[in-house]
C-alpha cells in the first residue's frame, strides 16, 4: 500500500469509539447514556483548557494540568444522550459562570462523580494510576493529564445514597 493510500484510510478509517453507560443509581436512565471517544484534536484542546500557568516567586512560568478542570472537562465532552449524540452537562455546567471548573457538575455525588471520572479516564485510553480528583478549589493541579485508574469500567455507577446498591 502506497503511502498516501495509507494517509487517506488513517484519516477516514478511525472514529471516536463509542460505549454504553450502566446508570443504576438511576434505572430510568440505563441504557440512555452513552460515552463518546474524542479525536486527536478534542483531546489537545481539553489539554490545554485545563492547563494553567503556575508563576514560581522567582518570576519562573510552569504549567501544570489542572486535574479537577480536565476531569470535568472530559466528562462534558465523552458523557451523551445514546439517542442523539449530545453531551449531558453544557460547558457553563462543568467550568461555572467564570470558567474556573466550579460547575453545577461538582454538586453530583461523590461516589458517582469519582467512578464517572475514572470510567471515562480509562475509556479515553488512561493506563497509570489516577490520583483521586478533588472537587474543592484547594486542588489545582497533577503533573499528568494522562494518567487512568486501575478501577474498571465495567464497574456500574452506584449512588451512595441508596443503601440497597452495592457500592464499589
Amino acid at each position: 500500500m502506497d503511502r498516501n493510500t495509507i494517509r487517506e484510510r488513517l484519516l477516514s478509517g478511525f472514529k471516536p469509539k463509542t460505549k454504553d453507560i450502566a446508570t443504576p443509581y438511576l434505572e430510568d436512565l440505563d441504557g440512555e447514556l452513552m460515552l463518546q471517544g474524542l479525536t486527536g484534536k478534542q483531546t489537545l484542546d481539553l489539554n490545554e483548557q485545563a492547563t494553567e500557568q503556575i508563576l514560581a516567586s522567582d518570576g519562573t512560568a510552569t504549567n501544570k494540568v489542572n486535574a479537577r478542570k480536565l476531569a470535568c472537562l472530559r466528562i462534558q465532552a465523552c458523557l451523551c444522550v445514546r439517542s442523539t449524540g449530545e453531551p449531558v452537562y453544557s460547558l457553563v455546567d462543568v467550568l461555572g459562570e467564570n470558567g474556573d471548573g466550579n460547575g453545577a457538575i461538582l454538586e453530583l455525588d461523590d461516589v458517582v462523580f469519582q467512578k464517572l471520572v475514572s470510567t471515562i479516564h480509562e475509556f479515553l485510553g488512561g493506563k497509570s494510576p489516577l490520583p483521586e480528583v478533588k472537587k474543592s478549589s484547594e486542588q489545582t493541579s497533577t503533573d499528568s493529564a494522562s494518567s487512568s485508574s486501575p478501577q474498571g469500567s465495567a464497574e456500574p455507577l452506584t449512588n451512595s445514597s441508596d443503601p440497597s446498591i452495592a457500592q464499589s
